[in-house]
């Protein structure tokens, strides 16, 4: 029997992602877009931080000695993918975390130099969305995105 699961922080980023693609590319939406994409980025990668949380709540990895301490998230995504027998894209996922940190670390004034772009989006929120299901023995839905 298949169990689904969904996660609701993933679709609120992609929910910020679609709405972006409504936003016509002309100056007058161009903060608006940035809100939009800066969401979306910061979700999806809250959405991962969800999904590595509840593979170690679920299989108890976390007291095991080889489970990677923290502060090691990429490594710690990496060690639950290869315990459900999948394999990650290490190099797409530093480069999305790398987009992230941009986002998160900037400072006020450094926000508005970065332009990200709807395929940085796209991007972050593909490989995000990879990484969770690599995660999880279960099938991960969501809703808004055509599987």
């Amino acid at each position: 029997m298949t169990k689904f699961v969904r996660f609701f922080t993933l679709e609120d980023a992609l929910s910020f992602m679609n709405e972006l693609h409504g936003l016509p590319v002309v100056p007058a939406s161009a903060l608006r877009r940035q809100r939009l994409i800066r969401a979306s980025i910061v979700l999806s990668w809250v959405a991962v931080e969800e999904a590595l949380n509840e593979f170690v709540d679920s299989f108890s990895f976390a007291i095991r000695p080889d489970f990677p301490k923290s502060g090691k998230l990429l490594s710690q995504i990496e060690y639950a993918a290869k315990a459900n027998g999948k394999v990650i894209n290490t190099s797409e996922l530093e480069t999305s975390r790398r987009l992230r940190n941009d986002v998160t670390h900037a400072r006020d004034a450094e926000v508005l130099k970065v332009a990200l772009t709807e395929a940085h989006c796209r991007f972050v929120f593909d490989t995000c969305f990879a990484a969770i299901r690599a995660m999880s023995r279960d099938r991960i839905e969501c809703l808004l995105h055509p599987q």
